[in-house]
């Protein structure tokens, strides 16, 4: 019974709202040749400050309906489609007058050669045009403190989970351009969760046409999405980062910071770090993604990465040579390095890098050693003390280019070379005693041990 009773009460609610709300329904076709538009932009604005209140696309047919209208307020209709321009008609839903039918709305073409002129309207919540799907970021509102990431999962269609991947219809998001050009290397978090969403004007999603050639599949179902975000004009630079720093007792402490910033065409990313806690000054995502260690892998050709963990509590993280901090043989690891990362793409048919690192590592180590021997009634025992010092400093530089003059020719060149230099300082305090004699032996052993190394990869390829 009680369970019919909240039926009947959800019931009534719904026919109350329904009564107390508007709808508007209707067919578009073009003036030409008076075929259909199916996926035309049908938007309702407020009349009196043009803000959105809701829009829908039209059907295969050229229908649309749209429900739950605001009743005796003015009202705008405005109907949108890529190369037509746009129709227009306000109006005004009552109690008595709920429903609203635009039996023909015509749409016709812009397809003469106009001169310049300042057009100043409504703009449309989204426009397909062609193979592009067009989210005006504006209609979509978010908190003054939003990422793209809120944005993104406010526009219909584009699903982000909990890890920050992104989806379009169910189809993977493999790039996030920054007025089509890449944002800080290949991964789209780096745009999605960092900048801000009020400097949005415009969400662009196409196929990865550049899948499409590597894989040479055309079947579409196989195909991801590409994600342009174009800037507010007035908003072609910026800046983002992360900075750290703690200390402790025993005089342990760490510091460090990343900062990127990107002006038009430029994109620069600069870290720097330092602790004495047996591990590296970042996190492997923090250097690869915002640090840029691996952002340009596509042009070196090669990348190679090791990370360990040792049961003494040590860690390290290597990348192409570099040691980024930290250690794994035991000891105690002060680490510290700077370096640069460098992108310029002056068009989409050039780009350009350079990259800079230095890393300093000192290992202090002290390793004690005792063993016994026993013989009836002598024992001997053998103590020693290894002290040693290990310093480590390596430089990473490159340099890189990619060209293309056409739609199918590709040209890539980058050198990339890496210095390393070792310096170790051993002192070994030996001891041997006897209990029924004393002592037997006694010795001090120094060593000292230099390696360097140098490697210089290039790599060149042409590809039509």
């Amino acid at each position: 019974m009680r369970r019919i009773s909240s039926l009947l009460i959800a019931l009534f609610l719904y026919v109350f709202t329904v009564a107390q709300s508007g709808t508007i329904s209707g067919k578009i076709t073009d003036t030409s040749f008076k075929k259909t538009m199916p996926l035309a932009t049908v938007t309702v604005f407020k009349a009196a400050d043009t803000s959105i209140v809701t829009y829908r696309l039209s059907n295969e047919k050229g229908e649309f309906k749209i429900t739950n209208l605001p009743l005796d307020l003015p009202l705008r209709f405005m109907v949108s489609f890529s190369g037509y321009e746009a129709y227009r008609k306000d109006f005004t839903l009552s109690a008595t007058k709920n429903t609203l039918v635009f039996d023909s709305v015509t749409l016709k073409s812009t397809f003469k050669q106009l001169d310049e002129v300042m057009v100043i309207s409504e703009r449309p919540p989204v426009i397909i045009k062609q193979d592009t799907i067009e989210f005006n970021a504006s209609a979509f509102k978010t908190l003054p403190n939003a990422l793209v990431e809120d944005l993104l999962k406010k526009l219909p269609g584009v699903q982000v989970d909990a890890d920050g991947n992104i989806t379009v219809n169910g189809k993977a998001v493999n790039r996030i351009l920054v007025d089509g050009k890449t944002f800080f290397g290949e991964d789209p978090k780096m745009a999605s969760k960092n900048l801000p969403a009020n400097i949005i004007d415009k969400v662009q999603v196409v196929d990865d046409k550049e899948q499409m050639q590597r894989n040479g599949d055309d079947n579409m179902n196989n195909v991801g999405k590409v994600v342009n975000i174009t800037l507010k004009k007035g908003v072609k630079k910026g800046w983002f980062g992360k900075v750290y720093a703690g200390g402790g007792t025993e005089n342990v402490y760490e510091a460090g910071g990343i900062a990127n910033v990107f002006r038009d065409t430029l994109q620069v990313s600069i870290l720097g770090y330092a602790n004495n806690l047996n591990r590296p000054g970042f996190g492997y995502s923090d250097l690869t993604q915002a640090g840029g260690f691996q952002r340009n892998s596509s042009l070196t050709g090669s990348s190679s990465t090791n990370t360990s963990n040792s049961s003494s509590g040590g860690s390290s993280i290597t990348i192409n040579g570099v040691n980024f901090g930290g250690t794994r043989g035991g000891g105690v690891a002060t680490s510290k390095g700077a370096g640069f990362n460098l992108n310029h793409a002056p068009s989409a048919k050039q780009s350009f890098f350079a990259q800079y690192f230095y890393g300093n590592v000192l290992v202090d180590r002290l390793k004690t050693t005792e063993t016994s021997q026993y013989n009836a009634d002598t024992i001997i025992k053998n103590n020693t003390i290894l002290n040693s010092d290990i310093i480590n400093n390596s430089h990473n530089i490159g340099i890189g280019a990619k060209l293309k003059p056409d739609s199918v020719t590709t040209f890539v060149a980058s050198a990339n070379y890496t210095i390393g230099l070792s310096d170790e300082n051993r002192n070994s305090l030996i001891n041997s005693n006897n209990n029924q004699i004393g002592a037997l032996s006694k010795g001090n052993i120094g060593q000292i041990n230099q390696s360097n190394t140098y490697n210089f990869k290039e790599n060149i390829s042409y590809t039509k």
